[in-house]
């Protein structure tokens, strides 16, 4: 909803309207502090030495697609926009997990699934790791997460086509500009590349499966691209 200040309620021809003198003021004021705002980087940067940028990683490229603010703040003005907190202690005893901690479980469950291992059986290992909180509650969520990890990794199993193969490194080389991009993919399972995560899918989670597609196809690989959610499964067919 808009503020009673809003400049909407001023404009000529707005379906909105209002007659407060005191109003339009505050509008007034607000439209002239923008005005006078200079933006985050105000001036064009320097060049970057072209040195710097003639071989660059994978992850470098994701990185710079999965968040270009983030990746120019850190890699032209070296600076980080995120601020090391240390999280205040909490004033009651949790007995319940949030989101961020049964993804983590999920994915340690997960992986004792995909290795062979009994999750059941993986109860006190984790509760003892804390990783699970303390009374009789614990065991009932983790029986919860263990019937979600487990029902995932069958899913995951039916793509996989045995263990993977040893990673390949890839090197891109380009003339003009001249530069080179190199990488490992990891991922690698028969005539398929499998990148899964027991959580819903995410835009870097595409974003990193798609370059790691066209890596591997500029590389002269041939492969059909899977990548697994919760929540759906995406497919990129070979190149």
């Amino acid at each position: 909803p808009l503020q009673p200040f809003s400049a909407q309620y001023f404009l000529k021809n707005s379906k909105l309207f209002s007659y407060s003198e005191h109003n339009l003021a505050a509008a007034q004021a607000s439209r002239e502090a923008r005005a006078g705002r200079r933006g985050f980087i105000p001036h064009a940067l320097p060049p970057a030495p072209a040195e710097n940028w003639r071989a660059v990683s994978l992850e470098q490229v994701y990185g710079f697609f999965a968040g270009p603010c983030e990746f120019l703040v850190r890699n032209r003005l070296a600076t980080g926009l995120r601020l090391a907190e240390m999280p205040e202690p909490e004033d009651r005893e949790p007995f319940a997990l949030d989101g961020l901690q049964q993804y983590r479980l999920r994915q340690d469950i997960l992986d004792a699934c995909l290795k062979g291992r009994d999750a059941d059986t993986l109860f006190e290992y984790f509760k003892a790791s804390g990783k699970l909180p303390p009374g009789a509650g614990a065991r009932s969520q983790y029986q919860v997460l263990v019937r979600e990890s487990a029902a995932f990794a069958e899913a995951v199993r039916r793509f996989l086509q045995g263990p993977p193969e040893q990673p390949q490194e890839v090197l891109i080389e380009f003339d003009e500009p001249r530069l080179s991009i190199s990488g490992r993919l990891n991922s690698l399972y028969g005539d398929r590349q499998v990148f899964f995560r027991c959580a819903s899918i995410t835009a870097k989670d595409r974003i990193r499966a798609w370059l790691q597609h066209l890596a591997l196809h500029c590389a002269g690989t041939s492969k059909t691209t899977i990548l697994l959610g919760r929540d759906e499964t995406v497919a990129y067919a070979p190149l």
